[in-house]
């Protein structure tokens, strides 16, 4: 008979789902022959959404052969109950809404919008309801691992952690979007890419690089100058080519730079050019659906061109699911407590790094410290997002300009207290 497994995804209409059932069909031979059988169970609030996602699960089972069995629950309750790794994925129009309209009425960067000042009104619409999920998960599924994926992921998991109980860890998409980006400027498969990574959510920095077992920073330096000249290069690159330029290393996200500013690049490539429209993506997946077969993911496009956008994250969430399911030892990028993982951080922050997702273990590997040359705003900013945690549980806003402050440099004091007003008053 076989073992069951059960993974939930809050949100389940999402087309991030793709990623996911095409991240566990990477690896179907190994649950195949570990005879685990994985039941999905996904809640949207439009479930004719999930239903598609059932439907195309079912077809990943026929063809490849995949253990798995996609249900689309009724409730939260059902979705959750007994999970071993629920995913929060769920759409925040409302919150993202206010995040922009605060940027723009106080002139903050662009970049901002996710890790600066603006970032503070999304977790504050969020957070209630991620923090109702966090009930959920600890009264539903006590040794369940929850996976915050809307931003700002690592402040939310952390007052989720702390004031549900539950085992909430933040996880954003960018550290494996990364590998595969590398993968695609190098000319190399992604299993060929290997990196250490310390930081927190949108801000942290690549110590080591391996390509194929090699130290892969030599080839990296000597090329990457000629990447914004490339036809495919994305623009949203521009940063992360010339922060590497300028310091030796690469960031883990390849897009987020907040707040080192970096200027405009006139692509001739704009961003709009390598999106593919959701609407596409799910036209392509019914006629898969009605033809029986597998979408065709063309891993020699650009990553931002692919139908599976964020392969790597797929891939990431079934090592999460596999080392939590059977314990045996997975390495996977989340944000975790600290507590010692960046030796020269608090042990009390957030952080993103390599974590050990084995059975109910869930911690970050030692990883030393943060380069001193760079790590100065990411030590600011991890102190800052645990005190941003701190006003999504206190609601004071006296700990939200403290929050606010502990990053002075990226607007006029008066410009803060003003923004801290505004936002304790909403």
């Amino acid at each position: 008979m076989a073992t069951r497994t059960k993974m939930s995804v809050i949100g389940g209409g999402s087309p991030f789902v793709l990623c996911l059932v095409h991240g566990l069909a990477e690896r179907a031979d190994r649950w195949a022959a570990a005879n685990i059988e994985i039941d999905l169970s996904l809640f949207d609030l439009v479930p004719e959404r999930a239903e598609r996602w059932k439907a195309y699960g079912s077809v990943l089972r026929e063809r490849l052969g995949l253990p798995l069995t996609v249900e689309v629950a009724d409730t939260r309750e059902q979705c959750l109950r007994d999970t071993r790794v629920a995913l929060l994925s769920a759409g925040a129009p409302d919150a993202y809404g206010l995040a922009h309209r605060m940027r723009d009425k106080y002139d903050f960067a662009y970049h901002s919008i996710h890790d600066g000042p603006p970032g503070f009104a999304a977790a504050k619409r969020l957070y209630p309801f991620c923090r109702e999920i966090g009930d959920e998960m600890a009264r539903l599924s006590s040794n369940g691992l929850l996976l915050i994926l809307p931003n700002p992921t690592d402040t939310l998991a952390n007052a989720v952690a702390r004031s549900t109980g539950a085992n909430a860890v933040g996880m954003c998409v960018e550290t494996e979007h990364s590998r595969d980006h590398l993968a695609h400027y190098l000319g190399v498969s992604r299993d060929a890419v290997e990196f250490d990574h310390v930081g927190v959510n949108h801000d942290g920095w690549i110590t080591a690089l391996r390509i194929d077992g090699e130290d892969g920073y030599p080839r990296v330096r000597d090329e990457i100058g000629g990447w914004m000249s490339r036809e495919d290069f994305h623009p949203n690159n521009v940063g992360w080519v010339k922060i590497c330029e300028a310091t030796g290393y690469l960031r883990s996200s390849p897009y987020h730079n907040f707040p080192i500013p970096v200027g405009n690049y006139p692509n001739p490539n704009p961003t709009a050019h390598f999106g593919v429209s959701r609407e596409a993506i799910e036209k392509e997946v019914d006629a898969c659906i009605a033809e029986r077969r597998v979408l065709d993911v063309l891993m020699s496009e650009h990553p931002e061109r692919r139908r599976i956008k964020y392969f790597g994250t797929g891939v990431a969430l079934e090592k999460v699911l596999w080392g939590r399911t059977t314990g045996y030892e997975e390495r996977v990028g989340l944000q975790v407590r600290n507590d010692g993982a960046i030796s020269n951080l608090p042990d009390d922050v957030q952080v993103e790094v390599p974590t050990r997702v084995q059975g109910d273990t869930c911690k970050g590997y030692p990883m030393g410290d943060i380069p001193e040359s760079v790590g100065g705003i990411t030590r600011l900013l991890a102190m800052q997002r645990h005190l941003e945690a701190d006003w999504l549980l206190d609601g004071k806003r006296d700990t939200l300009l403290a929050a606010l402050m502990t990053v002075p440099n990226v607007a006029s004091v008066k410009t803060m207290v003003e923004y801290a007003d505004e936002l304790a008053s909403k």
